[in-house]
């Protein structure tokens, strides 16, 4: 669970209405995405803000409504603590586990038909819906906010990058979020997380967008730089974090690596360590990362690590290498700068809008731009290249412009 960020002193919130589902959905699921930590830190934010609030969770037959009380027990009983095996077996899984906890502790429950009903009935006049992680985003339930009095809907959209990028995610995913977004510009507000996203909301809606802001992302003090040195006999080292899926491109620098592994002694070779869990329709990487014969001698694939090991791994690095064909924000380098990590990244909108001229920007169509990149990179050796980052947003900054909007 994210730390909880502290509420600003400003003039009282109104009531809340959280959309609590993709937060169910991701219990026992293991490291949080990008687009899970943002939504579990806006449910810290509203837990420890003191405004009114409920949590809505949609669920395989119908939908549950839960009061304070019963998102607290969310927090501490199925975010907070680690499930035992004890759990799991009990209950069938971790996720049957966190639905049986959300019945329990349920004030109101209805069947999808009936969800306009239960939302009119029970939430009080001048309610906030808010949306952060794109599941659940329906048009009955945006339909219903807005009939409660003075009832408002607000949405975070992250990108739109299964319309745009369709190649890289399922149809099944495309259609769905398809129906998200358009169910989206139904909302009273919608939040982008960076200019990029603005723009491509705007795009795709039209004259129907309604008011749209961009609220950056804070950067919580989830990493911290390691004080002791990496062994003095390790070799150079370079970091790719993210899931393996596609638009992250991690083909590219295989390829790379492949290259390295035919043309250079082992002595000279960098090594790769790539973090994070193995998505979709990426056979080839996955066939690559299976049987290539440099994979445990100068490529290393850790899968999730924990935000400890995550620290030591960069610390100990000399760059994160980010080749990503698209973006709505770009979490990894923005955490990779938050340590002083220098950063070989695609030349994508969203990262010069935070990070500016703070990495070296490579061609992803262009393999020996990054080749050069990476050999200047261990030429200037691990520490005398980390550099001052610029400063980056933070989430009382993103929570203080959230309450001027609401």
């Amino acid at each position: 669970m994210r730390a909880a960020v502290p509420p600003s002193s400003d003039a009282p919130l109104p009531p809340f209405c959280y959309d609590m589902t993709r937060l169910s959905r991701r219990v026992g699921q293991g490291a949080p995405t990008g687009i899970d930590r943002v939504d579990q830190t806006y449910f810290a934010w509203l837990l420890d803000s003191g405004a009114p609030l409920t949590g809505l969770v949609r669920t395989g037959v119908g939908y549950l409504l839960l009061d304070r009380q019963g998102m607290q027990a969310m927090r501490d009983r199925l975010l907070a603590t680690p499930l035992t095996e004890d759990d799991t077996a009990q209950h069938g899984g971790p996720r049957k586990h966190a639905l049986r906890q959300l019945r329990r502790h349920a004030i109101a429950r209805a069947p999808r038909w009936g969800v306009a009903r239960m939302l009119r009935k029970q939430l009080p006049q001048g309610v906030r819906y808010l949306n952060i992680g794109h599941s659940n985003l329906e048009e009955a339930v945006i339909g219903a906010i807005r009939k409660v009095p003075d009832g408002r809907a607000i949405a975070m959209i992250h990108d739109t990058i299964p319309l745009d990028q369709s190649e890289t995610v399922t149809e099944k995913s495309r259609a769905r979020f398809h129906r998200a977004l358009t169910a989206a510009l139904g909302c009273d507000l919608l939040l982008a997380n960076s200019g990029q996203t603005r723009a491509d909301i705007l795009r795709f809606g039209g004259d129907r967008t309604p008011s749209t802001h961009v609220l950056f992302l804070g950067m919580e003090p989830r990493l911290v730089r390691a004080t002791d040195p990496p062994p003095s006999d390790a070799p150079p080292t370079f970091v790719m974090l993210g899931t393996i899926e596609p638009r992250k491109n991690h083909a590219l620098i295989l390829d790379i690596w492949a290259r390295f592994h035919a043309t250079r002694a082992s002595a000279d070779i960098p090594h790769l360590v790539i973090i994070g869990g193995r998505g979709w329709r990426n056979e080839g990487v996955f066939e690559t990362l299976d049987t290539a014969p440099f994979m445990g001698q100068c490529v290393h694939e850790v899968g999730r690590l924990d935000d400890a090991s995550m620290s030591t791994t960069l610390s100990h690095a000399n760059a994160l290498l980010f080749p990503s064909i698209a973006e709505g924000y770009g979490l990894p380098p923005m955490e990779a700068a938050s340590i002083g990590l220098p950063v070989i990244s695609a030349d994508l909108a969203p990262v010069r809008e935070i990070l500016g001229d703070y990495p070296v920007y490579a061609d992803t169509n262009d393999m020996q731009q990054w080749i050069n990149a990476i050999d200047n990179v261990v030429a200037a050796g691990r520490t005398s290249a980390w550099k001052q980052p610029p400063p980056l947003p933070t989430w009382e900054s993103h929570f203080r412009q959230l309450r001027s909007l609401l």
